[in-house]
């Protein structure tokens, strides 16, 4: 029930009008794929569809194709996307370790 709360406060709920999306429900038990075509068919559907339970963030980006000003939005979007990721696995490293750091019973460490 812990886990399925944690899951919950972080997804968000589609609407059919806000585009594609892919939803995973019981991690690949089931498998709903809204607008998807094309290349998402063969290489994303099918790699979301072999995901594993194990704790670990999943990350699904997609750039705009075309001219020299979107060219410079992906170069930018890739930049900061970049730094975001890397902050997220520092969090995730640190928040990993605080977590075994309680499961380790290390009673100096204070809670709050």
């Amino acid at each position: 029930k812990e886990r399925i709360a944690n899951y919950e406060s972080a997804y968000e709920t589609l609407g059919d009008d806000e585009g594609a999306y892919v939803k995973l429900y019981n991690i690949s038990s089931k498998v709903t794929a809204h607008q998807v075509f094309g290349r998402m068919t063969k290489s994303v559907v099918p790699y979301l569809m072999s995901i594993h339970v194990a704790p670990r963030p999943v990350f699904l980006c997609a750039l705009i194709p075309g001219t020299a000003v979107t060219t410079d939005i992906n170069e930018e979007f890739a930049r900061k996307l970049t730094s975001w990721i890397i902050q997220q696995q520092r969090e995730r490293r640190v928040s990993d370790h605080l977590v075994e750091e309680d499961n380790g019973g290390d009673e100096g460490t204070e809670s709050g």
